[in-house]
């Protein structure tokens, strides 16, 4: 072969080599990137609420009047409550064998076999949500004025506390031992032992976001004036308190022994924090509000949603746009992230960070994998 051959030979190679490199390396980060979901199922009505076990086997939902049970393997609901009312609330116990969930008036507990409750409290006023220890021993409930936590064996509240303003928010400790609420002005910390309180913090405006850690020693709340606090269990005084040039917190999440903290903000930011410093680690800006954040045990995934709410902008309608994402904490970049296209109410990870479930106002439950 003559040099001039061999020349263009050697310039049809090169070209070749850059038109795959121009064409697929973006594929492959795009597809590395961006996520499909592992399954999803259609509900029929908007998700409001997800759950998810320890490792990833059971993931429960609530949307319309349904609670339903789901194995990771299966696509479709192991079984399906249908109430009354609306259930858009739930949660579940570790290793899934306990499913807590509420409807308008009605607590609600199951178990992992059957669609049967177990029990049902019926109460007299609104209930806004529902928590549940990691054993499935001990619910508790938030309803207009009352702060309750029941007996996995019976529907009658081993107490309640009643109080003059509206509770909207729960959160229980692995063991039970400890229960937070916070509502319009005002954030409470009760033992399991007693239902009067072992300290209460008023906060600037109403509270929207509410985390324990499992070992009940950290409390972790968010308020409507944007401000992030964090407590120790053993008094009332924030060990930090740090307001963020954002809009009102919409959900905070915290790992297993307190040492990370997730923030979702309406102000379109999601933040880190460690529990020894209240300036992030870092922090995530999307198009729209942060409005559901999960944390693994360890701290080591964060999973988040970043949603149009359903009202109009300057008489416009937004477009629906509900983004899912999944981070490391060492990094602020998504390591994937995945549109559904609309509201999304709820975003879970499992404590061993391998699966996030997603509910959605498209009417479906979606399970995701860390790794797909």
């Amino acid at each position: 072969m003559n040099n001039k051959l061999k020349k263009i030979a050697l310039s049809t190679l090169i070209s070749s080599i850059l038109i795959i490199f121009v064409i697929f390396i973006p594929i492959l980060i795009l597809i590395s990137y961006n996520r499909d979901s592992f399954w999803y199922y259609d509900t029929g009505n908007n998700v409001y609420s997800v759950a998810i076990s320890s490792d990833g086997s059971y993931i429960a939902a609530a949307g319309g009047h349904n609670v339903y049970l789901f194995s990771e393997s299966k696509t479709t609901p192991l079984w399906n409550y249908v109430s009354n009312g609306d259930m858009d609330s739930v949660a579940i116990s570790a290793d899934g064998s306990y499913i807590a969930a509420k409807g308008d008036y009605n607590v609600y507990l199951f178990s992992k076999s059957n669609s049967t409750p177990l029990w049902n409290y019926v109460s007299t006023e609104l209930i806004w949500g529902v928590a549940i220890s990691s054993d499935g021993s001990y619910i508790a409930a938030v309803g207009d004025y009352n702060v309750y936590l029941f007996s996995k064996s019976n529907s009658t509240p081993l107490w309640n506390y009643i109080l003059t303003e509206n509770i909207w928010r729960v959160a229980i400790s692995s063991d039970g031992s400890y229960i937070a609420a916070a509502g319009d002005h005002n954030v409470y910390l009760f033992s399991k032992s007693s239902n009067i309180p072992l300290w209460n913090y008023t906060t600037n405006r109403w509270v929207w976001g509410l985390a324990i850690s499992s070992n009940g020693m950290y409390i972790a709340v968010g308020d409507f004036d944007s401000p992030i606090y964090l407590f120790n269990r053993t008094s009332s005084t924030p060990m930090w308190y740090k307001k963020l040039n954002s809009s009102f917190i919409n959900s905070v999440a915290i790992s297993s022994n307190g040492s990370y903290i997730a923030v979702g903000s309406a102000g379109k930011n999601l933040y880190l924090f460690k529990k020894d410093n209240p300036t992030p680690v870092w922090n995530y800006s999307a198009e729209w509000a942060f409005n559901s954040v999960s944390i693994s045990s360890d701290g080591s995934y964060i999973a988040a949603s970043s949603s149009t709410l359903i009202a109009s902008i300057n008489g416009t309608p937004p477009p629906l746009v509900g983004e899912v994402y999944l981070f490391d904490k060492n990094n602020s970049k998504p390591i994937w992230h995945y549109n559904i296209g609309d509201f999304i109410s709820s975003v879970v990870i499992s404590n061993d960070g391998t699966h996030v479930a997603v509910g959605s106002y498209d009417d479906k439950v979606y399970l995701f994998l860390k790794s797909q």
